[in-house]
């Protein structure tokens, strides 16, 4: 399989910046680090944070106010997605003009599961249908992606995004998808030994834990999802969708030697 799902993750390092970044949420509603406790993202809560570092900016909840209950209590759970293979960038942003977008700025956990479970209400050019997506559930969703260049050459060409981490964040209404900057697997292990040479233990890490393959270095899909009723087969296997197949792998790799010898 191209991908899997659950475990632990931690995000990729970008080439450029530091390489330490926050773990994502684990294969349950337990988290790595704090900023990734799914409490931290309820959207409903009220009184006190579950965390002192769920008020930190950088955790950046999709909302700010606060509710003591557990995650568990409120039927929130999480998964990572991992694949290391890039996405088809219009295949990927045609699932994501389906994900179903919350109307409301105050979200409904009970509802979001109803949704969850029985499909959401969307309202497309005045008419109102339910839709059945697998993103029903999601509140919250983040991680590096790698994505394919549409156009390898010619006028319109796309051919940094084999090099570029791109940042996937969700919170509720809210999606975007921007360039984070390069990624490790852009330099040989030897430059990026001396790169960081000042921390050989994070050099370590990152060959242990995110140079995923010695063709593509860290380029990889590394994305944590938060909701509830969350179905993680059907979201997996959306995105597995999304990935080049075998056979455009073999185009991506012949565009990507014909890149390195310009």
């Amino acid at each position: 399989s191209p991908s899997s799902c659950g475990g632990s993750s931690k995000s990729p390092s970008s080439c450029g910046g530091s390489s330490k970044s926050p773990s994502s949420c684990g294969g349950s509603s337990k988290s790595k680090s704090c900023c990734d406790d799914p409490a931290c993202d309820a959207p409903d809560r009220d009184g006190p944070p579950p965390s002192p570092c769920c008020d930190d900016p950088a955790c950046d909840a999709p909302s700010r106010s606060r509710a003591t209950k557990p995650a568990a209590d409120l039927g929130i759970s999480s998964f990572v997605y991992r694949a290391a293979r890039p996405f088809h960038t219009q295949r990927l942003l045609g699932t994501l003009s389906t994900w179903p977008v919350p109307t409301k700025e105050d979200l409904d956990l009970s509802q979001i599961a109803s949704s969850a479970a029985e499909g959401a209400e969307m309202t497309k050019n005045g008419v109102t249908y339910t839709e059945n997506s697998p993103f029903a559930g999601v509140l919250r969703s983040k991680g590096y992606c790698w994505m394919a260049p549409m156009q390898w050459n010619g006028k319109d060409q796309d051919v940094w995004r084999h090099d570029q981490a791109m940042y996937w964040s969700h919170a509720g209404k809210q999606f975007s998808i921007d360039t984070s900057g390069k990624w490790w697997g852009t330099q040989t292990k030897d430059a990026v030994r001396a790169i960081l040479a000042n921390d050989p233990k994070e050099f370590e890490r990152l060959m242990a834990e995110d140079w995923v393959t010695e063709e593509f270095g860290d380029r990889r899909q590394e994305l944590v999802f938060i909701g509830v009723g969350l179905d993680e087969e059907r979201i997996c296997k959306n995105l597995d969708g999304c990935l080049l197949s075998a056979e455009e792998m073999d185009v991506y790799r012949q565009n990507a030697r014909t890149l390195l010898d310009v």
